[in-house]
C-alpha cells in the first residue's frame, strides 16, 4: 500500500495537505546516498491510486509508471531525465523534469500530454459544481517550461478532439420530483462541439519584478477564434480583486406574471412582453492585479432577449468596450457577439 509510504515522505517533500492512495507493485534500484537518492529503472503497476487534497481530488483505477529519478536532498530538488505515466484519464511523458523540493526554487522540464476530459474533469470540479453538465473530449498536447535571467517561461500548446460542452434541459417544477426523460426526448439547452479545438499560450513570470506576462493565449474552432495578450502586475503583493467606490443601481421589470406558454411544459419561455433592466458600478478596481478605472455592467431584457452592456475607459492603460446579447427563447438558448474589438490598449 502507498499509504504508510506516502505518511512518511510527505513532510520531507513539502506537502502534507496531500494524500496518496493505491496498492500494486513496484520494482527499482535504489542507491541512498547521504544527500541524494538515485532511483533508477522503474517499474510500477498500482490499482486504485489517488491522490486527494486542496482542489484536487484524482482517481485511476490502473497507473503504470516507468523511469528513473534523483532526489537531492541538500539542493532540494527532484530530477528525471525520462518519467512515463499511462492510466486510462491521464498518459504523460516527462523530459529533463527538474521539480523544486522547496519555496524559491525553479521548475524546468519538457511534457507531452494526453487527457480524457470526460473523467479527468471529475478530478478537479467537485459534483456539486458539474451537476448534470456534460463535459467531453481528449485533450493532448505538449508543455515546455523553461527558466532564462529574469524567471520562468512556459509554452503550452495542443488541440482537443470530439469536445463537447452540454447543460441539459431542466424538466422538474419546485418541488416535484423530476421526471426522467429518454436521451432523445428533448434538446439541450446548450450545447457546444467542435470536432478539433485548438489551444495554445505562452506566458512569463518575472520573480524580480513581480510580473506575469501573457504574450499569447489563443483559442480556436469552427465557432469560435480568440486570442489574447497582456500581463499582471504586481502578482504576489496586490489583492486579488478589490472594488471601490459606491452608487446606487436600479432594477426594474414590468410585463404579465406568466408567459403565453405553458408554464407546466417541459421548456421554459419569456413572454416578448417582459421588460427588464439594470446595471451596476464601481469607481475604481484591481482584478488579480489588472487596474480598472469606472466602470459600468448593464443589461436590458426585451422581446425576449437580454441586452449585456460593459464599458470601462479605464483598463490597464487600455479601454473595455463589449455589447452582447442573449437569445433567451432560442433552441438551444444563444449568446452574441458582434464581430469586432473588446478591449483596445
Amino acid at each position: 500500500p502507498i499509504d504508510p509510504i506516502w505518511g512518511q515522505v510527505s513532510g520531507i517533500v513539502g506537502l502534507p495537505e496531500f494524500r496518496l492512495g493505491g496498492s500494486g507493485s513496484i520494482l527499482a534500484k535504489l542507491a541512498m546516498g547521504a544527500n541524494q537518492w538515485l532511483i533508477e529503472g522503474i517499474n510500477a503497476d498500482i490499482n486504485d491510486f489517488t491522490i486527494t487534497g486542496p482542489a484536487t481530488n484524482i482517481y485511476e483505477k490502473k497507473l503504470r509508471v516507468e523511469g528513473g529519478a534523483l532526489v537531492d536532498w541538500a539542493g532540494n530538488q527532484f530530477s528525471s531525465k525520462q518519467f512515463t505515466v499511462v492510466g486510462t484519464t491521464v498518459s504523460a511523458r516527462a523530459n529533463d523534469v527538474v521539480v523544486p523540493l522547496a519555496n524559491g526554487g525553479t521548475a524546468a522540464g519538457q511534457l507531452a500530454y494526453r487527457v480524457d476530459l470526460s473523467r479527468g474533469i471529475h478530478w478537479v470540479l467537485p459534483p456539486e459544481w458539474l451537476g448534470q453538465n456534460r463535459v467531453a473530449g481528449e485533450l493532448a498536447g505538449t508543455m515546455n517550461l523553461s527558466s532564462d535571467a529574469n524567471g520562468v517561461v512556459l509554452q503550452n500548446g495542443g488541440q482537443i478532439a470530439n469536445w463537447e460542452f452540454v447543460v441539459p434541459q431542466t424538466n422538474g417544477q419546485p418541488g416535484t420530483q423530476p421526471r426522467m426523460q429518454p436521451a432523445s426526448s428533448g434538446q439541450p439547452a446548450l450545447a457546444w462541439r467542435e470536432a478539433n479545438l485548438a489551444y495554445s499560450q505562452q506566458l512569463s513570470l518575472n520573480r524580480a519584478e513581480d510580473t506575469l506576462a501573457i504574450h499569447e493565449c489563443t483559442l480556436q474552432g469552427s465557432a469560435l477564434k480568440l486570442a489574447a495578450s497582456g500581463g499582471v502586475s504586481q502578482l504576489s503583493t496586490a489583492g486579488n480583486v478589490s472594488i471601490q467606490g459606491q452608487r446606487k443601481s436600479r432594477f426594474q421589470w414590468t410585463g404579465p406574471l406568466w408567459g403565453g406558454g405553458n408554464p407546466n411544459g417541459p421548456e421554459l419561455n419569456i413572454s416578448p412582453a417582459w421588460e427588464a433592466a439594470g446595471d451596476v458600478s464601481w469607481q475604481q478596481a484591481s482584478l488579480y492585479g489588472i487596474p480598472a478605472g469606472e466602470t459600468t455592467l448593464s443589461a436590458q431584457l426585451r422581446q425576449g432577449i437580454i441586452q449585456l452592456t460593459a464599458n470601462s475607459p479605464e483598463l490597464s492603460g487600455g479601454q473595455l468596450s463589449l455589447n452582447s446579447q442573449l437569445l433567451l427563447n432560442a433552441k438551444p438558448m444563444q449568446w452574441q457577439i458582434p464581430q469586432g474589438r473588446v478591449i483596445d490598449n
